[in-house]
């Protein structure tokens, strides 16, 4: 997925959005499709593991959690972003899910136990 990735933006730089001075939006859908897609693919196997019996004591489940929860919600924002003057819009949008994906990070370090994150 990097490489696909990393070809997407530079086809992007030079012959889709031509310049970085303007929001490289096409890469920030690649990438959060990406990271949703690597968020489920980690939680499918953690569900086919033994882990799956101290799931709530595994830091990289709370983090992947918190990135799942936020891209989910942002992703269809920037998806939009063309049709809708969305930067009242994203201003909104973003707060809550920044609370979210953090209030889980913070979650993660809080109750993770070492001796299952090794």
């Amino acid at each position: 997925m990097l490489v696909v990735y990393f070809i997407f933006y530079i086809y992007n730089v030079l012959f889709i959005q031509k310049t970085l001075q303007v929001s490289q939006t096409y890469s920030v859908i690649l990438g959060s499709i990406f990271i949703v897609i690597g968020s489920i693919i980690l939680f499918i196997e953690l569900l086919n593991s033994d882990e799956i019996l101290r799931i709530n004591k595994l830091l990289l489940f709370w983090i992947s959690i918190g990135v799942l929860l936020f891209y989910s919600g942002i992703l269809p924002i920037y998806v939009m972003a063309n049709f809708l003057n969305y930067r009242g819009l994203f201003d909104y949008i973003l707060l809550p899910l920044n609370i979210i994906m953090y209030g889980c990070f913070i979650t993660g370090f809080i109750v993770s136990k070492k001796e299952y994150n090794l």
